[in-house]
Parts: structure tokens; C-alpha cells; sequence
């Protein structure tokens, strides 16, 4: 048993003494919590509220640019599905709601251009 910890520990030392590119590589766990603020942040820079712009800048720099589109397109596509269940909402027999659900239609979704700038900004954040 004991010298299973002590191959660990050599190995340790030679990846120290050569570089890893695992050295780099953020924990599970800790992309997680950057998704999770990222997401909350990244709502906020969109309702045009006040955000904390270092952390996000932070974790746009931190993190895989895969791992930000991803996020992206998550947070688009929950919003474009809040806004399909909007539409589809409707009173008894579709009477009741179907003029609220007319004046719904001009609220704000993000549009394909505003998402590619959503991507530009990504690009030249992570460039910096």
C-alpha cells in the first residue's frame, strides 16, 4: 500500500521538473462554480444591470472558450424557450390571454446579431 503513495509521489516530481499541461487544467469543480457565477453575471450584463465585470473578466480569461460558448448558447437557449412558453400561454379556450401574448412580442430576445457580438466580445476578451 505504501508504495503506491510513493509512485504518486515521484511521478509528481517528474511532471514538476518537465511541465504538464495538466498543471494548467482547472478542477471539475471549480469550472462548475465559474459556470454557475458566469451564467448569473452574464444575465445580469444582458438586463444591462450592474455586474462585478473583474470576476467576469476573470473567468472569461480562465476559462476554455468552449466551455464559454457552451454557456452561451445555454443561456439563449432558456431564454428563447421562456419566451415560447410566453407565446404559448393562453387563457380558457385561448380568449383571455391571446392579447397579452401579442403585446409579448416586442420583449427583448437576444437576436442572432447580438449573439455573434456576444461572440466578438468573448474573442477579443480572451485575446487581451
Amino acid at each position: 500500500m505504501w508504495w503506491k503513495y510513493a509512485i504518486k509521489c515521484v511521478l509528481k516530481l517528474q511532471r514538476e521538473k518537465k511541465g504538464s499541461i495538466y498543471e494548467f487544467r482547472i478542477p471539475k469543480s471549480k469550472k462548475r462554480d465559474y459556470e454557475v457565477k458566469f451564467m448569473k453575471l452574464f444575465k445580469q450584463y444582458l438586463k444591462n444591470e450592474d455586474y462585478d465585470k473583474e470576476l467576469l473578466d476573470h473567468i472569461i480569461t480562465s476559462v476554455d472558450q468552449l466551455d464559454l460558448e457552451k454557456w452561451v448558447t445555454v443561456i439563449t437557449k432558456m431564454q428563447m424557450d421562456t419566451e415560447e412558453k410566453k407565446k404559448n400561454e393562453a387563457g380558457w379556450f385561448g380568449f383571455f390571454k391571446k392579447k397579452s401574448v401579442e403585446e409579448n412580442k416586442d420583449q427583448d430576445i437576444i437576436s442572432p446579431e447580438e449573439i455573434e457580438e456576444i461572440y466578438k466580445t468573448l474573442n477579443e476578451s480572451v485575446l487581451k
